[in-house]
């Protein structure tokens, strides 16, 4: 059963994938996002 949830799963999303090849959209901001954070938690550990 999970392999075929996993044959749907594009169906299911076709619109998205579409959206994120038509304009190359990417998940790197939120992605930076969240490295981003760590780093001012160590940066403000004196504060």
């Amino acid at each position: 059963m999970p392999l075929r949830k996993v044959g749907r799963s594009p169906k299911d999303h076709w619109w998205a994938i579409l959206i994120a090849v038509v304009l190359c959209a990417t998940n790197a901001v939120a992605e930076s996002l969240n490295a981003r954070i760590p780093w001012i938690k160590k940066t403000a550990c004196g504060f």
